[in-house]
């Protein structure tokens, strides 16, 4: 655990141990879909666990992304999906990207060291 607040996990791992349920993350997923709108997802959520590899167990998650639907006359057409999950498991070989935000926005760097 002591490799984990220093370097670039310990944001994951402040996070984490915040006591404010204001800390939030938000994860860009690489989905494994052969359609373009679906291949990315973004995810919003309280950090409860993670790992060097970075697997992530997210609370009260929040998942949106694009589908294509095929209508009748061959048209396709993109939905807008939100999924809320009360907990969720990310496999870390899919996360692409990681931010830590607040509910009013991203999060500061704290001055204290």
């Amino acid at each position: 655990m002591a490799e984990q607040q220093q370097g670039p996990l310990s944001l994951l791992y402040r996070a984490m141990t915040s006591d404010s349920l204001r800390v939030r993350i938000l994860v860009r997923r690489r989905k494994a879909k052969p359609l373009r709108t679906e291949r990315f997802s973004w995810i919003n959520g309280h950090l409860a666990a993670f790992d060097k590899h970075l697997n992530l167990a997210l609370r009260e998650a929040v998942e949106e992304y694009d589908h294509q639907l095929l209508e009748d006359n061959n048209e396709v057409v993109v939905v807008g999906v939100r999924k809320h999950t009360p907990q969720l498991f990310v496999r870390g070989d899919t996360v692409v990207l990681v931010s830590l935000v607040e509910d009013g926005g991203p999060l500061k760097e704290s001055s204290d060291k």
